[in-house]
């Protein structure tokens, strides 16, 4: 029955509790660390060694906690996994998810433009670990067919990428990764289960940073990996050593913006589309790249493999450093914050805010000038929005 309901009525309701001779409307939350257990053999029939990597195991919250429990089974049925396992961040799900899956010698190829923490991983961190790190646009087919053209153990998408909101072909890419070998790991953080579906379009791990738009309201850290039971396993078991863990109060707290995801996205898309018409038309800017713009480059890969459009636009002012600065200083309704999917709307400047460890060299290849500003739009109203980007440009 749960398979054939919407997706809204899934979300709303339908938590699988700890103790079912409780039904609270809202989740409860487990703020303890450990849990006592009647005598040894109760401790060894229901949360001993033997039962790591298999979920469940409510003796110490890092290797298991029911309200945290709650929010995987959750994301499992919201993403079609039989599986998943939270963690303290994104990054966290996504660098143990990559340690869980990589060993020394491996090769990984990844799309060359992503979120900035996870181009220092592949840049820096995996390389230190006797990893071969292969980066190519996945955009360009060409590029994506001579990176699997040999034998890779994992193919790592970020889709819609961070900041560029470049769009990936997921079913032609997990193609070619499965006749190269490969894992296919899909970082959908910007999409999340409710636009985008990459367990069904070919992936074999879906991970996400569950503190955007999943929790949805900037109070929450949090991040999860979710797919077949078996892959699950093997990167919570590197969790249990790693620890990162996700919080039982970050948790409950996911949950509860959880409930209203399909409402916040259905409006952040609307917004985002009539800001991105706005700044598409406007003289100051030279250029907007959103994936529900007929003029965005993916925009017909989009339409292939997400529902909607999100809220995150990126877009290039005309002129420099200058420019963009006198931009964000003259807004009052947008936001000036890193971080993104909030219900207000947060817009930076990457290459003084989330990108300013990455040099400047490496940014102008990526596409991150001095000219471009990253948007992520919230859930205001979009006429007041626009205004206050149109007050802010006749400024500069």
């Amino acid at each position: 029955m749960t398979q054939n309901k919407h997706f809204g009525t899934r979300v709303v309701g339908g938590w699988k509790m700890p103790h079912p001779s409780t039904r609270p409307i809202n989740p409860p939350l487990y703020q303890s660390t450990s849990y006592i257990y009647d005598d040894l053999d109760a401790y060894m029939e229901g949360g001993s060694e033997a039962m790591l990597g298999q979920g469940g195991r409510f003796f110490y919250s890092r290797t298991g906690n029911p309200t945290t429990a709650m929010f995987e089974h959750k994301i499992a049925e919201l993403e079609g996994a039989a599986r998943a396992v939270a963690f303290a961040s994104g990054m966290a799900a996504i660098s143990t998810a990559l340690l869980g899956l990589l060993k020394t010698g491996d090769r990984i190829v990844a799309h060359s433009k992503m979120y900035s923490a996870s181009d220092t991983l592949f840049g820096e961190y995996l390389p230190q670990w006797g990893i071969k790190v292969d980066l190519a646009d996945l955009t360009d087919p060409r590029q994506l067919k001579k990176a699997l053209s040999r034998p890779a153990k994992v193919l790592f998408i970020e889709t819609p990428a961070n900041p560029l909101v470049e769009i990936i072909d997921i079913p032609e890419a997990a193609k070619l990764a499965k006749a190269a070998g490969a894992t296919v790991v899909v970082d959908s953080t910007w999409a999340g289960p409710y636009l985008m579906k990459p367990l069904e379009l070919g992936a074999d791990l879906v991970a996400a940073s569950s503190t955007k738009y999943i929790s949805g309201h900037d109070d929450a850290l949090g991040g999860y990996v979710a797919g077949p039971a078996d892959l699950v396993a093997q990167v919570d078991n590197y969790m249990l050593v790693l620890g990162g863990a996700m919080s039982p109060t970050h948790a409950l707290y996911t949950m509860r913006g959880l409930r209203t995801l399909h409402i916040r996205m259905d409006r952040h898309g609307a917004n985002a589309l009539e800001v991105a018409q706005f700044l598409e038309s406007h003289p100051k800017i030279k250029k907007v790249w959103y994936p529900g713009l007929k003029s965005h480059p993916q925009h017909h890969v989009a339409k292939k493999i997400m529902t909607g459009w999100s809220g995150m636009i990126a877009f290039w002012v005309r002129g420099g450093a200058e420019q963009a600065r006198a931009l964000l200083n003259s807004l009052e309704v947008c936001n000036v914050a890193v971080s993104l999917g909030d219900a207000c709307t947060l817009i930076e400047h990457p290459a003084t805010m989330t990108h300013i460890t990455v040099d400047k060299e490496r940014r102008d290849r990526l596409g991150i000038t001095d000219n471009m500003i990253r948007l992520s739009v919230g859930l205001e109203d979009a006429r007041d929005l626009v205004r206050d980007l149109d007050r802010a440009l006749m400024r500069i």
